[in-house]
C-alpha cells in the first residue's frame, strides 16, 4: 500500500483520533488510556507509534489486530502520481489583520508544498510576489508583552508549544528562511529560540539573534537537554517532558525575559552580587579590559587567570578561586605557554597551575559548531572564569561601529558565564583620560564592569576601574611588569613612583597629593600652587581637592604651607601650626 494507505488503514483503528502539528494523537489501545497518549506520524519507510506512557509498539499494533509489518509502506507515490497525496497538516499564514495569505501543507509521505487564493476561490501554487510572515502572527501580536515568544524551526513545533498555552512562532521554509522583516514584528519582545539539535538548526538560530539584535528586548537561545541529535522541541516533549520543565528552563533569566509588576514587599533579599576578582570582575556578566597595543593586557589577563586558578590576590583583589578558561584568537598554543611559564616562574612555581584550559579560537565564536563545543565545555567543566583575547579576534563583525552588530556579538558572550574580554581602546583615546573600547559604545553599555590600562613609556601602567554596576569604582593599581630571566613578575608600585612618568593625570588627583606629601616630595610642607605645579594640576581643581583631604584630617595648613596632619597623639601645644584659614 501506499504511504497514505497505510496511515489511514492504522487510523482508522484508534479511537477520537484527532491532529497534533503535522501528526496525530489518539487513545492507545493498549492500556486503558483517558489522555491521548498514542503519538502517530508518517516516517520515511512506514507509520511511526509511540506510546507515551511507555506501550511497546508491538503491544499496541496486537491491540488494533495488525502486524508490526503492516506499518510499512509498499511504495511512496512520486510527485508525478495520478493519486492525490494525502495531506497530514494545513498551516495558515495570516497577516496582522487575520487576512489569509498563504497556507503550506504537508504531505504524506513527507513533503510540503505552498499556495495562495487567487481571489476568485482557487489556488495558485507559488508564493511569487507575496511577504513571507511569521507563523501565527495574530496570536503573537496579540499576546502580552510580558509572555516571551518562543522561535522554533518548524510549523509542527510552533502548533505543539500553542497547544501548551506557549507562544511561537516560524518561519516558512525551515532552517536558514528566517528574514529581517519577520524580526519587525518582534520589536519589543521577550524572544526564546529553541534550536533543532543539528549544525543546521544552531545555524539558524544564530540567523535568528543576529537579526532580532536592536529590535527585540531580550534574546535567549535555549538548547533543550536530553535532545537527541536532529530532534527538535516536539520531540522533546513526545519523550515525555513537561511545559513545567520548559518553563523552568527560563527560570534562570525569569528577570530578563518577564518585564511584571513585582510587589517588591513580598520580595526576599537577594544574595549580595558575587565577584571573581573583587571589585573587578561580577559574577556571572561581562567584563571589559582595554587598552592600546603593547599595554600588556594579555599578559595581565593571563596573570589573572593563574591568580584565580591558585586563589591568590590580583594585587590586593581577592578572588574566587576556580577553573579558568581561555579563549585565544590573538596567540598560538606555544606563544600563550611561553608567557605561561614566564608568570608561573614569577609566582614561584615549577609548572602553570593546574586548573586552567586553554583554546586557541580560530573560527569565530559566532560559529554555531564553535560556539556549541565551548558551551558543552562550559556547561560540563564549570570554570568560574572565560576569558576571551581579544573581542576583534574571536568575534570579528562587519561593522565594529555598527549598534547591531556588536550587541548582536555581545548576545553570544552572555552563554558563556562570568566573562573577561580583552579589547583594544579607541585610536588616538587618552588612556589618562576616561576612553573606551574601540568601535560602538555598545561595548561599554553591555559591560557591567570595565578596565582600562594606562601605560607609560617608562614602564609603569596604571590600572583605572571605570565602569561598575554594582558598587563603588576601585581605586586605581599602579604595576610595573619586570620581564627578564625566564620570568614575568607583576609588581604593585606606588602613586609617585617615576616609572608612572607621563601616565599620572590617571590617577585621582586626591591620592597624588596624598602620595606625594607621604612619599616626602614636600619635606618642609608646600603651598597650593607648589603643589599644583609639581602635579601638573589646574590649581583651583587642586585648591578643592585639598580643602577636601584638610576637612577629613590628612593635611593641615599653618597659615602659610600645606604639610602632613600630625599623627593623633601630637602635643598640640607644642605646635607652631596655627588655625587654617582659606587664604589660598
Amino acid at each position: 500500500m501506499s504511504g497514505s494507505d497505510v496511515l489511514q488503514a492504522v487510523l482508522g483503528k484508534l479511537n477520537k483520533v484527532r491532529r497534533a502539528g503535522d501528526g496525530f494523537l489518539a487513545l492507545c489501545p493498549s492500556h486503558d488510556d483517558r489522555r491521548h497518549s498514542l503519538s502517530v506520524a508518517d516516517g520515511d519507510t512506514g507509520v511511526i507509534l509511540n506510546c507515551h506512557a511507555g506501550c511497546r509498539t508491538d503491544d499496541v499494533v496486537a491491540a488494533i489486530g495488525i502486524s508490526m509489518r503492516d506499518l510499512f509502506y509498499e511504495s511512496a507515490p512520486s510527485s508525478s502520481s495520478s493519486s492525490s497525496p494525502a495531506i497530514a497538516a494545513e498551516y495558515e499564514y495570516r497577516d496582522e489583520n487575520g487576512k489569509l495569505v498563504y497556507v503550506v501543507e504537508r504531505r504524506i509521505p513527507k513533503d510540503f508544498r505552498q499556495r495562495r487564493p487567487d481571489g476568485h476561490g482557487g489556488w495558485i501554487w507559488n508564493l511569487k510576489g507575496v511577504e513571507s510572515l511569521p507563523y501565527r502572527l495574530p496570536e503573537v501580536l496579540g499576546a502580552d508583552l510580558n509572555e516571551p515568544v518562543f522561535i522554533v524551526e518548524g510549523e509542527k513545533d510552533v502548533d505543539n508549544l500553542h497547544a501548551l498555552g506557549f507562544i511561537a512562532t516560524c518561519n516558512s521554509g525551515g532552517a536558514g528562511k528566517w528574514k529581517r522583516s519577520h524580526s519587525s514584528y518582534l520589536t519589543g519582545r521577550h524572544v526564546v529560540i529553541l534550536p533543532d539539535n543539528d549544525d543546521a538548526g544552531r545555524e539558524h538560530a544564530t540567523v535568528v539573534a543576529k537579526s532580532l539584535a536592536g529590535v527585540a528586548s531580550s534574546i535567549r537561545t535555549i538548547e533543550l537537554p536530553g535532545l537527541p541529535a536532529k530532534g527538535d522541541v516536539s520531540d522533546w516533549l513526545a519523550s515525555g517532558h513537561s511545559a513545567q520543565e520548559l518553563r523552568e528552563l527560563l527560570s534562570p533569566v525569569a528577570s530578563v525575559l518577564e518585564d511584571r509588576f513585582i510587589t517588591v514587599a513580598d520580595c526576599e533579599e537577594p544574595e549580595p552580587q558575587r565577584w571573581i576578582i573583587d571589585g573587578w570582575i561580577p559574577e556571572g556578566f561581562v567584563t571589559t579590559l582595554f587598552a592600546h597595543g603593547g599595554s600588556s593586557k594579555s599578559f595581565l589577563s593571563q596573570y589573572m587567570a593563574m591568580c584565580v586558578a591558585l586563589g591568590l590576590k590580583v594585587f590586593d583583589h581577592d578572588v574566587a578561586k576556580g577553573a579558568v578558561l581561555f579563549l585565544d584568537g590573538e596567540l598560538d598554543c606555544d606563544s600563550w605557554l611561553r608567557r605561561g611559564y614566564m608568570l608561573a616562574r614569577g609566582l614561584r612555581l615549577d609548572r602553570i597551575p593546574r586548573g586552567l584550559t586553554y583554546r586557541h579560537v580560530s573560527r569565530s565564536l559566532m560559529d554555531a559548531s564553535t560556539r556549541k563545543e565551548i558551551v558543552s565545555f562550559i556547561r560540563s567543566e564549570k570554570p568560574v572564569l572565560t576569558i576571551i583575547d581579544s573581542f576583534t579576534a574571536c568575534l570579528p563583525g562587519e561593522d565594529t561601529n555598527s549598534l547591531d552588530d556588536v550587541t548582536s556579538r555581545f548576545h553570544v558572550l552572555s552563554e558563556l558565564g562570568t566573562v573577561l574580554v580583552i579589547d583594544h581602546a579607541a585610536k588616538g583615546a587618552d588612556m589618562t583620560l576616561t576612553a573606551t573600547a574601540i568601535g560602538s559604545v555598545a561595548k561599554m553599555m553591555f559591560s557591567r564592569s570595565a578596565l582600562q590600562i594606562a601605560s607609560s613609556e617608562s614602564g609603569g601602567s596604571v590600572l583605572q576601574h571605570k565602569k561598575s554596576n554594582f558598587g563603588p569604582l576601585a581605586d586605581p593599581v599602579t604595576y610595573s611588569l619586570n620581564i627578564g630571566g625566564g620570568l614575568a613578575i607583576f609588581d604593585q608600585i606606588g602613586y609617585t613612583d617615576e616609572r608612572l612618568e607621563g601616565v599620572e593625570k590617571a590617577l585621582p588627583v586626591a591620592k597624588r597629593i596624598m602620595a606625594a606629601f607621604r612619599g616626602g616630595q614636600f619635606p618642609d610642607g608646600a603651598s597650593t600652587k607648589d603643589v599644583a605645579d609639581a602635579l601638573e594640576v589646574n590649581e583651583k581643581t587642586l585648591r578643592n581637592k585639598i580643602n577636601v583631604l584638610r576637612q577629613k584630617g590628612e593635611l593641615v595648613h599653618d597659615g602659610r604651607l600645606w604639610r602632613l596632619a600630625p599623627p593623633p597623639n601630637f602635643n598640640a601645644s607644642q605646635s607652631s601650626f596655627m588655625p587654617y584659614k582659606d587664604a589660598e
